[in-house]
């Protein structure tokens, strides 16, 4: 490897394209194919005069430059393959995987709320933020929430309460709501009591589900839920308080849009 890589180092161009394509590296009738990557990028491998600037006897006084350095430049591609099949399979001693994430519309008859939390800071400064939409995407109403010094859980935590308010309030009946934190998806679900600190806000979460109406609660990925987390992370530059938002502010437009259309981001899970 030592003999060889100084010359592929500066015969290997990339060029970033905004295509999806998987990796080829191609040398006469041969071809090395690399796994679709989860992000859209092609990269392409191009020779080039192998006496550039003499990079190789830079590096190394007793360099063996290869006789066919095409040939060279693949074996560098199969070790790339090669790596990257095993890097997606285990990491850390877990398998894992990619996977195609997207904001999902609720069913007919259905509204969606999106809740978040965010801390900002060593003080830590946080806020809050949700979104209910109907079951084509459109707003029906959101909310940002200046929560001053705290934690991101009690943060989170006042999201789903804020929300739920605001959706019983519009008259929703028939409820999906999801946030992207595991911590306080368990602490709502949860019957028994939890950190004195989280008591009152899960006793006020706890009453508004026993009211008479339908409500799923599920766990989405930060990939999911791009509104409220804008949201929330807007919040905290406010003063304290709570700010009702019967339209979609103009800078997040292009997030609400996007995931009207499903557009998909990509994330490296366990399986």
């Amino acid at each position: 490897m030592r003999s060889f890589l100084p010359s592929c180092l500066h015969q290997l161009s990339l060029s970033l394209s905004l295509s999806s394509l998987p990796l080829m590296f191609d040398h006469g009738m041969e071809a090395v194919r690399v796994p679709d990557f989860p992000f859209p990028f092609g990269m392409k491998v191009m020779a080039v005069d192998a006496d550039v600037d003499h990079l190789d006897e830079l590096f190394y006084t007793d360099f063996d430059r290869p006789s066919d350095e095409g040939h060279a430049i693949l074996a560098v591609a199969r070790s790339f393959q090669e790596g990257w099949l095993l890097s997606s399979q285990v990491v850390d001693g877990s398998k894992r995987k990619w996977i195609s994430i997207h904001w999902v519309k609720p069913l007919e008859d259905f509204m969606k709320l999106n809740t978040d939390g965010d801390v900002r800071g060593s003080q830590g400064v946080t806020g809050a933020g949700g979104i209910l939409r109907n079951s084509s995407g459109g707003w029906i109403i959101g909310f940002m929430q200046s929560l001053g010094v705290s934690t991101v859980t009690v943060a989170e935590l006042w999201g789903v309460l804020t929300g739920l308010e605001l959706a019983w309030n519009a008259r929703c009946r028939r409820l999906i709501i999801e946030m992207d934190s595991m911590v306080v998806l368990t602490l709502v679900l949860r019957q028994d009591s939890c950190s004195p600190c989280f008591q009152p806000l899960q006793r006020s979460i706890r009453n508004l589900l026993q009211r008479d109406w339908e409500v799923h609660i599920q766990h989405t990925y930060w990939e999911g839920n791009p509104c409220a987390d804008w949201l929330s992370k807007r919040a905290i530059d406010l003063p304290l308080g709570t700010y009702v938002l019967h339209s979609a502010p103009n800078e997040m437009l292009s997030l609400l849009l996007g995931d009207i259309a499903g557009a998909v981001l990509s994330r490296f899970v366990s399986i």
